[in-house]
């Protein structure tokens, strides 16, 4: 159990970096396009690629009928932060 769940995490590992490269090599390509600089185009990626995963999970917990799970990640995430 432990193996695999240790390859899972590594498949997840590199999946997560090359998704991280696209997403840097893509929003440099935006910023050129949009005629921004790079920190703004950037900044607000980041700020979606950041905000996403609390976003699902308190859409998720809601759905299932249980807001209160949404709630405590909106806060504690934010908390956190």
């Amino acid at each position: 159990m432990i193996i695999v769940n240790l390859v899972l995490f590594l498949v997840c590992l590199v999946i997560l970096i090359k998704f991280a490269a696209y997403a840097i090599r893509y929003s440099s390509q935006l910023s050129k396009l949009l005629r921004l600089p790079e920190f703004v185009v950037s900044f607000f990626i980041i700020a979606l690629i950041s905000a996403l995963p609390e976003a699902t999970i308190s859409i998720m917990s809601a759905l299932d009928g249980e807001p209160e799970l949404g709630l405590g990640t909106l806060l504690g995430s934010n908390v956190a932060d």
